[in-house]
């Protein structure tokens, strides 16, 4: 791919940042943790709403898998939406999807026949949650350097895990002893009020802050991908293996992650007798310690810029904490689960930012959004299909060999890994402005050197 570049145009290109990024960044982190979290809490009480609308487990389960199904269909024309209005629209719109699906449940919730409400609302928080999702990469490459997009990236999964880790306190803090249908539905309320109030706050607060874009762009990659907008198109990376072989890893990783979190109150309370108390640590400790991953990685990429070294090397290890985490349970072992989960939360943030920032040098410039929806919606597939697979062999098997799944999707992860080669077309862009640059200074300096003799 050719990245030259006029020379003179190139002297009078600048680039710059603006402190407005991490306004609008953390405004979508927040809608991103507060959506997904709203998403998921049912999942976490998986019993508890079985129970109170009088439903299967596999139906609970559903109210997640539905959006991830959802979105199998709909990331393109919400990618194509997202593109074609610009950032402000859609974290707007999406931000206002959030707060709308949130007062649909918290109606959903003031009676044990409204389940389909329930679903409904999920549906209209899904649209939010995939859009925030498809978006950040975007916000990434608009507002930020190159080099900070899997920081960034990684940051989003920190955020999203500390909303899921509170959310896993539930059934220990307040659905405990909650038996009678009133005091299941005082704690519902409990948790979606202040969630649906803090979902509208956030929706007024995007209006007045969110930009389109920055005046002048932030990097050389950016200026070139957004020079590139009408000639890079999707059926030009047909032939790339890389793309295919990064698509499907980051969605397997993506896939691991999520069957774990829909699957773990089985998982727990099938093994550990009143196991509430375990359930709500393991469910907290693997998305808390999130944090910790991303700053390793953080300090790792920027000594060590191989991208397909440091996958293998994370996949090895998160292959390794599975075993463990498939151990604990076959040996009833708190600790041991405890231990596993909390190495996976943290190898598994940055085994995601890992993955889906080469993908996004592998792809470029096709924009980050539309790679990352593609990513998204195969994602949706996979956790589709891994997650009742592994409630049906749950119902069969029980929950140890059922989660020998996880071990698989790791196996085929790494064989992928082993097959990606290093194509750094971002890298390539940046560097060549570099070079242009530098040229033009020498010559400056020549010119000055001869007007001085």
């Amino acid at each position: 791919m050719d990245f030259s570049i006029d020379e003179k145009s190139a002297e009078k290109i600048e680039y710059k940042t603006y402190k407005r990024r991490f306004f609008i960044l953390l405004i979508l982190l927040l809608l991103q943790s507060l959506t997904g979290s709203e998403m998921l809490v049912f999942s976490s009480l998986t019993n508890v709403v079985s129970n109170y609308y009088n439903v299967s487990d596999l139906a609970v389960n559903w109210l997640n898998l539905s959006g991830l199904v959802l979105s199998v269909f709909a990331f393109y024309p919400l990618t194509s939406a997202c593109e074609k209005y610009g950032l402000r629209d859609s974290i707007t719109t999406l931000a206002f999807l959030g707060a709308f699906g949130a007062c649909i449940k918290l109606v959903a919730i003031q009676g044990q026949k409204f389940f389909w409400l329930l679903l409904i609302g999920q549906l209209f928080q899904s649209c939010s949650l995939q859009m925030s999702l498809l978006t950040t990469p975007t916000v990434a490459s608009i507002w930020f350097k190159s080099e900070h997009t899997a920081a960034i990236m990684s940051s989003s999964q920190v955020v999203f895990s500390l909303g899921l880790a509170l959310i896993f306190l539930l059934p220990d803090l307040i659905f405990k002893k909650a038996k009678a249908i009133e005091e299941i539905r005082n704690g519902f309320n409990l948790v979606l009020i202040p969630a649906t109030v803090i979902s509208v706050l956030l929706f007024l607060l995007a209006i007045f802050v969110i930009r389109d874009k920055p005046p002048r762009p932030p990097s050389a990659a950016q200026k070139f991908r957004e020079a590139a907008k009408n000639t890079s198109k999707l059926s030009d990376f047909l032939n790339n293996k890389n793309f295919f072989y990064l698509l499907f890893i980051s969605s397997l990783i993506q896939t691991c992650s999520q069957v774990i979190l829909l699957t773990l109150n089985q998982s727990v309370l099938s093994r550990f007798k009143y196991g509430e108390q375990q359930l709500s640590i393991s469910g907290f400790l693997p998305n808390a310690v999130g944090f910790i991953g991303t700053f390793i990685i953080g300090v790792i990429t920027k000594k060590l810029s191989n991208y397909k070294v440091l996958n293998i090397i994370n996949c090895t290890i998160v292959g390794g904490l599975l075993t463990c985490y498939i151990t604990s349970l076959w040996l009833k072992s708190e600790l041991l689960m405890y231990f596993s989960l909390s190495g996976y939360g943290i190898c598994y943030n940055a085994n995601l930012a890992i993955a889906i920032d080469f993908l996004f040098e592998v792809s470029y410039p096709l924009p980050s959004g539309t790679v990352y929806g593609i990513s998204l919606a195969m994602n949706a597939i996979l956790t589709t299909i891994c997650t009742q697979l592994v409630t049906i062999l749950m119902n069969n098997f029980g929950s140890v060999n059922a989660n020998l799944i996880l071990l698989v999707n790791y196996c085929i992860i790494l064989f992928l890994s082993l097959l990606v080669t290093e194509d750094y077309r971002r890298r390539k862009a940046d560097s060549s402005m570099e070079k242009i640059k530098s040229k033009n200074v020498e010559l400056i300096e020549i010119e000055q050197i001869k007007a001085a003799n």
